[in-house]
């Protein structure tokens, strides 16, 4: 059923009532609504400050470092961030076709630290070696760090060297503890000053086998000089 021409008229030609409706009157005639946005207005939201963000920002905080440089027994190289602990194999008597290398050229380890909100990613290199590899490596997978790579950077070096990637998330302090028993199943001097500790105990202990032995060369020598002296009263006797 169609409408009626006079019914469309009708609606047609209703009058309106003041000025036409616009977006200005609109807001005007809406009043103060305070779900009502103007046009061209950027939509806005309340803030959410979720207390998962405070914790984070408090443990990135309160990190001790402190406790980290002590399990690993020396300082970090901290460059933003991150925290580097170099592990050089002083220990270690490595020589590449008959030349002799120096620890801090090929043979430096290291443990780095970068925190990751509560928690923290290490990320390191060992130098081992041969020997060294299964202890160490069976030592890491039963604390559940991750070894990722294990390679050389040396052919020809006397004795061989190789390089364990270890990787790691969770507390730094533990993090640390763990790497450190790790390494004690190396030769990796952890404990620098008992080292050198170690050194003036041998250099001690050289000094006195080397006096020993100079006192019973010089008793052996002054022996044989006096029976040389009597040999010819004895012949003279004899004759």
């Amino acid at each position: 059923m169609t409408p009626s021409i006079a019914g469309a008229a009708t609606r047609a030609t209703k009058p309106t009532t003041g000025t036409p409706t616009s977006r200005g009157n609109r807001r005007e005639a809406s009043g103060d609504d305070p779900h009502e946005r103007r046009p061209h207005e950027p939509r806005s939201f309340p803030r959410i400050d979720l207390p998962g963000r405070r914790r984070v920002l408090r443990a990135k905080a309160e990190t001790d470092w402190y406790i980290v440089d002590t399990v690993l027994t020396r300082k970090a190289a901290v460059s933003g961030e991150v925290h580097r602990y170099r592990l050089p194999r002083s220990d270690l008597d490595v020589t590449l076709d008959g030349v002799a290398l120096r620890p801090g050229f090929a043979l430096v380890g290291w443990l780095d630290f970068e925190p990751m909100g509560d928690k923290a990613m290490m990320m390191g290199d060992l130098v081992l070696t041969e020997k060294e590899i299964n202890p160490v490596m069976s030592k890491l997978l039963a604390e559940a760090l991750q070894v990722t790579a294990l390679h050389n950077h040396l052919l020809r070096a006397s004795p061989p060297t190789f390089y364990m990637h270890v990787e790691g998330t969770g507390d730094p302090a533990q993090l640390a503890r763990l790497a450190r028993a790790a390494l004690e199943e190396s030769r990796t001097a952890l404990n620098p000053r008992l080292k050198r500790r170690r050194q003036a105990q041998v250099s001690i202990s050289t000094q006195r086998r080397s006096t020993r032995r100079s006192a019973t060369r010089a008793r052996r020598t002054a022996a044989s000089t006096s029976s040389a002296y009597r040999a010819p009263a004895a012949s003279r006797w004899m004759g």
